[in-house]
């Protein structure tokens, strides 16, 4: 049975964790915004910090079952890597660079968690939708486990807290514009054709 009131406070922090950081979430802000004491808060959450891996593990779970429903949906490559890139986005708008950099610096534990789940993520689904796609003919003949690694590298390097804040742009800009160089470098001409009026579609 779902415990409402635990998934409100891990809702509401979750919230809060994106868009303050971890340093500056006041977990009396966050009781009072799900309308309980913060003490219940540390009934079902002992510590701050479990409260955030827990509000992770949450997110993680979210995005795992909403990518994987896209991947084993009917559509083709192109129109499957489209409804990944909106998924991705719709997540990282949330997502602020103080919470990026706050938890790579104070919870680097949590942020090597956050990479694992991303690196794991990709080499063990996006090599099924590579594949589909040099079978449509939309996705380019070359080495698969080399577009993954080129995949990871340009996602690692870019969206990460670092690059970020050294050159004043979002999460969000940062893998809008690393998912729109890298797809389009993957795609065949007829896959970036396809790409095109999906995404002129769905706009």
């Amino acid at each position: 049975m779902v415990d409402k009131k635990k998934q409100a406070i891990l809702k509401a922090a979750e919230e809060s964790f994106l868009k303050f950081g971890y340093k500056k979430t006041n977990l009396s802000d966050v009781a009072k915004s799900v309308g309980v004491s913060k003490r219940t808060v540390y009934q079902y959450f002992p510590a701050k910090e479990i409260l955030l891996k827990k509000a992770v593990e949450n997110v993680k779970a979210e995005i795992s079952s909403e990518l994987k429903s896209v991947l084993k949906s009917r559509g083709n490559s192109a129109k499957k890597l489209f409804a990944i890139g909106e998924i991705l986005g719709r997540r990282f708008q949330k997502m602020t660079d103080l919470f990026m950099e706050d938890i790579k610096t104070n919870l680097p534990e949590v942020w090597s968690d956050i990479e694992n789940f991303r690196r794991d993520f990709i080499f063990k689904n996006i090599t099924r939708l590579l594949e589909q796609g040099k079978r449509e003919g939309m996705v380019i003949k070359k080495p698969t486990a080399i577009l993954i690694a080129v995949i990871v590298a340009s996602i690692e390097a870019v969206v990460h807290p670092e690059f970020i804040v050294n050159n004043s742009i979002s999460a969000h800009e940062a893998l809008e514009t690393t998912l729109h160089i890298v797809i389009s470098g993957i795609l065949t001409a007829r896959g970036r054709k396809v790409f095109k009026q999906i995404k002129k579609v769905k706009r």
